[in-house]
C-alpha cells in the first residue's frame, strides 16, 4: 500500500510485537518517535499502553492493523502492524510514522500564498476601484467603453474569486470553530447525498463512540467532505463501496479520525504523490480544474489537521483526516 502525507518527508521506523503486545527490538527512529530507548525498563509496559484495543486484538489474532498512535510530547503518529510469517520469531512488525509536517512543503505554501496573494490582492484593488469609478461616469455615448468597464469588473471578482481559492489551499483562511457532535454531523452529510448515489454504490457510515464533540468550522469541513465524497464516486465509476468512518480505537493522540474510503480502482504511486497538489487533475478533458483535494487539505491545514492518502491500484483508496480535540 502506498501512503500520500501532508509533508515533505516521511520518517518511520519500526519494532518487533510479542504475543503480549510488548515492543521486543526497536530501530533508533521508532524509539526516538515513540519517545523510549531499548535499555529503558519502561520500554515493554509504556509502548503497550498506548496502543488501543483494537491493536491488541490484531496482534493477538494475527491480523494485520492501521490505525494512530501517541508518540512523544503526544504526537500523533500513523501507524500499521503486519503479522510475521509462521516461524519467526516475534508475532508481527509495528511501523509508525511521523505525521508531523517537516519544515517543508506547508510553511512553503503559506509563505507563497501569504505573498503572492498579499501583493495580487493589491494590485486587483487598485485596478477594480478605478473601473467602479470610471464605471460611475456617463458613458452612453461610448458602450463599448462601458461594457469593457464591466468585463473588467467581472474579471476582478473572478480574480478575487481565485486569490481565495489560493488562501484555503494553503490552509490561510478564518475558521468560525463551533462546537459540534462530529458524528452526527457527518452522518447528516452522508444521509443527505445517499438518495444521489448510483443504484449499484453501497454506503457504509460508522460512528464509534458516539457523542464525540468537536470544535470545528461546520461549513468549511462540509466542502472538504464534498470534495473527498465527490473523488471517491468517480473513482467507483457506478459501483462499489463507499464507506464513512469516524474514528474508535483510532482515536489517539487528540485527534478524531475521519476516514472517507472507496473500493474503486485505486492510484498508482506516481499519481499517489500528486493527488493533494494544487491544480494536478488526471481528468482535464472532463473539464476538472484539480481543486478538490487541495481545497479539502487546505481545510484541514485551517483545523489544525493532518491530510494523507493511502492507495492500491485494484484496491481502492482511504483519504483519512486527523482532526484535533479541544475547543478553540
Amino acid at each position: 500500500m502506498t501512503i500520500y502525507n501532508d509533508k515533505a518527508g516521511i520518517r518511520a521506523g519500526a519494532a518487533t510485537v510479542d504475543a503480549f503486545g510488548r515492543v521486543c527490538q526497536a530501530t533508533p527512529v521508532f524509539q526516538e518517535l515513540m519517545g523510549v530507548s531499548v535499555g529503558a525498563d519502561m520500554l515493554h509496559a509504556d509502548i503497550a499502553e498506548r496502543f488501543p484495543a483494537s491493536l491488541h486484538q490484531a496482534v493477538a489474532a494475527g491480523g494485520e492493523w492501521h490505525g494512530a498512535l501517541t508518540g512523544a510530547d503526544g504526537i500523533p503518529l500513523l501507524a500499521r502492524f503486519h503479522p510475521m510469517p509462521m516461524g519467526q520469531s516475534g508475532v508481527g512488525v509495528l511501523v509508525v510514522e511521523d505525521l508531523g509536517l517537516a519544515q517543508g512543503q506547508q510553511s512553503a505554501l503559506l509563505r507563497f500564498a501569504r505573498g503572492v496573494t498579499h501583493e495580487f490582492n493589491n494590485t486587483l484593488a487598485s485596478i477594480q476601484g478605478f473601473a467602479e469609478i470610471a464605471a460611475s461616469f456617463d458613458v452612453q455615448g461610448a458602450p463599448m467603453v462601458g461594457r469593457a468597464l464591466q468585463n473588467i469588473l467581472r474579471g476582478c471578482e473572478q480574480a478575487g474569486e481565485a486569490i481565495l481559492m489560493a488562501r484555503i489551499m494553503a490552509g490561510r483562511i478564518d475558521c468560525k470553530f463551533e462546537v459540534v457532535d462530529i458524528g452526527s454531523v457527518v452522518g447528516e452529510w452522508c444521509r443527505r447525498r445517499s438518495s444521489l448515489l448510483p443504484f449499484a454504490v453501497q454506503l457504509k457510515f460508522q460512528a464509534e463512540p458516539e457523542n464525540v464533540m468537536l470544535s470545528v468550522d461546520v461549513s468549511l469541513l462540509e466542502t472538504a467532505f464534498d470534495a473527498l465524497w465527490d473523488n471517491a464516486l468517480r473513482a467507483l465509476d457506478g459501483e462499489g463501496t463507499l464507506l464513512v468512518r469516524i474514528g474508535s480505537s483510532e482515536r489517539q493522540g487528540g485527534h478524531v479520525v475521519l476516514d472517507v474510503q472507496d473500493s474503486g480502482a485505486g492510484m498508482e504511486p506516481d499519481v499517489l504523490a500528486v493527488c493533494a497538489e494544487p491544480y494536478f487533475t488526471t481528468r482535464e478533458a472532463e473539464g476538472a480544474k484539480g481543486r478538490g483535494l487541495a481545497l479539502a487539505r487546505g481545510i484541514i491545514w485551517a483545523h489544525g489537521g493532518r491530510f494523507f492518502v493511502t492507495s492500491e491500484k485494484g484496491a481502492g483508496t482511504t483519504v483519512r483526516i486527523l482532526l484535533p480535540e479541544g475547543q478553540r
